[in-house]
């Protein structure tokens, strides 16, 4: 509690906020001779009747029809007027930078998040050719890209494939298992397989062994794993496939504890399918983050309509992509990664299956808004 004097209320009232918060009460107020006296206090409790008839009252202007009626037309009137404002708003930026809308409209149909279409169009050096600024745009975006410069696993060591089910591990390990013993011989390289969880994992990559000539080891904990890895410490390259585990599956951070507290140096590769949509490319990355990342395989870029949403996300996280796959078959459809041919490959896809977005849509990524759902449905 505490008084305040002022030369009128107003400013008595300014002053108690300014001093107790925007919760202050005011007890009561007194004129004076020279102004005003105020005595308030935050956090000031009614009388428990009075409290509780407010609550009634409350409860019942709640749930009277009308008053719903009400704030349902209300809302609805508010959402009108921001779909006008962000209509206009659009319509501003298509008369006065035509060329500026045209980009943006390209960027999202290719899939690219909005921040990165932000990044890409914030002073451009030419935006009065729209050709001209394109190939600025893709330059831009091919120094945006990472990716590692030489053949990843030729440089030896231990390398763990993580990632969600149904991505392709176990076929990019075998693809990646056959692309090393080409260059090098089958007794320099270890196969481990950590997956328990997956019916018939074990048969699929030991067929892959039986082929390439690799002995395949299966461990079930972290004990297993630390004591097979041991017995492989003499290998130029051991390769482990993990469980294909859901993002949001409870034992996904005891297999991710088997990588990162053994007694070994593994480094991790995120397995990522280039047709996942952004947003749970977005929740994948971050429950695989503790797993150390080395950087990212993107799989399935033949079975893919944007590329947009998975460089997006590769840029936005700073992960180096270091292979990509296109297929089925082994070990010919893995691809060092390369930024202009990752780029190529975004408008070739975006030219064959893109679908052309309407401005209503384009209104909506420029405000950084989603459409709302009774329109979009």
């Amino acid at each position: 509690m505490q008084r305040f004097f002022a030369p009128d209320m107003r400013t008595a009232m300014r002053e108690a906020s300014r001093m107790l918060g925007p919760d202050a009460v005011i007890l009561s107020s007194e004129e004076k001779a020279d102004g005003v006296e105020v005595v308030a206090a935050i956090d000031y409790q009614e009388a428990p009747s009075v409290n509780k008839k407010h609550k009634k009252d409350k409860e019942q202007w709640l749930t009277d029809p009308v008053i719903q009626e009400m704030r349902q037309e209300i809302s609805a009137m508010r959402n009108l007027l921001e779909d006008q404002l962000i209509g206009f708003a659009w319509q501003g930026v298509k008369d006065k930078k035509p060329i500026y809308a045209s980009l943006l409209k390209r960027l999202y149909e290719m899939g690219f998040s909005r921040s990165i279409a932000e990044q890409l169009l914030s002073n451009l050096s030419n935006t009065h050719d729209l050709d001209t600024a394109w190939q600025e745009i893709l330059l831009r975006l091919e120094s945006l890209v990472s990716t590692h410069e030489d053949d990843f696993i030729q440089a030896g060591g231990m390398v763990a494939l993580v990632g969600p089910t149904g991505v392709g591990k176990t076929t990019t390990l075998a693809k990646l298992a056959a692309r090393y013993v080409i260059r090098n011989q089958a007794d320099k390289l270890g196969l481990i397989s950590t997956d328990a969880y997956r019916i018939g994992a074990h048969e699929q990559l030991n067929t892959y062994g039986k082929i390439l000539g690799v002995g395949v080891q299966h461990v079930e904990s972290q004990a297993q794993l630390d004591e097979q890895v041991s017995l492989l410490k003499d290998k130029n390259l051991v390769l482990f496939d993990t469980a294909g585990l859901s993002q949001r599956d409870v034992h996904l951070k005891e297999q991710i504890a088997w990588m990162t507290e053994s007694n070994w140096p593994i480094q991790t590769l995120l397995v990522l399918s280039a047709t996942s949509h952004y947003q749970v490319l977005k929740e994948t990355i971050k429950a695989f983050r503790s797993s150390k990342l080395a950087g990212v395989v993107i799989t399935k870029v033949d079975e893919a309509t944007q590329l947009g949403p998975i460089l997006s996300i590769c840029v936005e996280e700073q992960l180096p992509i270091i292979y990509t796959t296109d297929g089925q078959r082994v070990p010919e459809d893995i691809k060092l990664a390369r930024g202009n041919s990752l780029i190529r490959s975004a408008v070739e896809i975006n030219r064959q299956y893109a679908s052309s977005c309407s401005d209503e849509e384009l209104a909506y990524v420029y405000a950084g808004r989603k459409i709302n759902a009774t329109e979009s449905s």
